[in-house]
């Protein structure tokens, strides 16, 4: 229990390390247009013609006045989603640098069902999950925390993205862990099975991607990236950083899922012999491979659908 907290402490010292990134690192400075997204209320929609799009693809336009909460209407053309009088959306107000001021119909007001669905997971989590729901989400505000107020912002100071994003990895996985399942021996182990994995696949994919010549630029996010910030961003670098931000999300299932089943095991038999339980450890951990490789197939090609 006593190393477990040590261990724990020693984390919050490199946490504070990191968050000292923000004061220290030199780094770039953004200056892009300036955008805003404004309440509007729809106050007169006219049908304005069927428009051919793309071959036989054909679309309805309509004409869509707009009161701005600063009391001016803007008038746009909308092809994107059907809107009713009364209805709430988005205008996107954009400011160049030259002062040039442009409006744009952006998107339909979701924010009040986005808000019943976000209270529903909490209720659910905590309701479902007990203690251990409420911990975890506090675990999921301080990762996205290290992510957003660290992480980003170091990459954006300058600092190499391999080395802040494994050092924010590490300290996710250690708060994380402990924080959601306590201190104890089997969330110890589930730990430095995590980091030494993290670690691991950090070595292994550094030479993939020196060996596959990856480079980083493959988006248009990437492309503006590199604009904004004067090509100061390590690209190859924020590459690497994604994956091992990525692989966190299924490594916490396996590692703590794994442990928790190795404990239980040895609860329900105390007298299991070491060989035995290593056996009955190793066809769950088999079967949870093989369920994960369906599961993560799945959901890569429903995320890349359209493509």
């Amino acid at each position: 229990m006593g190393s477990m907290k040590k261990i724990f402490l020693s984390f919050i010292v490199l946490l504070t390390l990191c968050a000292s990134i923000n004061s220290k690192a030199q780094g770039v400075e953004i200056i892009p247009d300036k955008h805003e997204y404004i309440k509007a209320e729809v106050i007169e929609v006219k049908f304005l013609e069927t428009r051919q799009m793309f071959a036989s693809t054909t679309r309805e336009v309509f004409e869509v006045t707009a009161l701005l909460k600063d009391g001016t209407t803007e008038i746009f053309e909308n092809d994107h989603f059907k809107v009713e009088v009364g209805d709430k959306i988005y205008v996107h107000k954009r400011t160049d640098i030259d002062g040039s001021v442009f409006y744009n119909m952006d998107e339909p007001v979701r924010t009040p069902i986005l808000g019943l669905l976000v209270l529903a997971f909490i209720i659910l989590s905590i309701w479902i999950g007990g203690k251990q729901g409420f911990k975890g989400l506090l675990s999921l505000v301080g990762s996205v925390f290290l992510l957003f107020l660290i992480l980003v912002p170091a990459i954006l100071k300058g600092y190499s993205p391999v080395l802040v994003s494994l050092c924010v990895a590490s300290v996710i996985i250690v708060l994380g862990s402990f924080i959601t399942h306590g201190f104890n021996r089997t969330t110890g182990s589930a730990v430095l099975g995590m980091i030494v994995t993290v670690c691991g696949v950090g070595v292994v994919t550094l030479i993939l991607m020196k060996t596959l010549f990856l480079t980083g630029v493959y988006s248009e996010d990437v492309v503006y990236l590199m604009f904004n910030t004067g090509g100061l961003v390590d690209v190859a670098g924020l590459l690497f950083a994604g994956i091992m931000i990525g692989l966190l999300g299924i490594l916490y299932d396996v590692a703590i899922g794994q442990a928790i089943a190795t404990e239980e095991l040895l609860r329900a038999d105390e007298h299991m012999s070491q060989r035995r339980l290593i056996e009955r450890c190793m066809r769950i951990g088999r079967e949870h491979i093989g369920a994960l490789i369906n599961t993560l197939a799945i959901a890569y090609v429903g995320a890349s659908l359209p493509l």
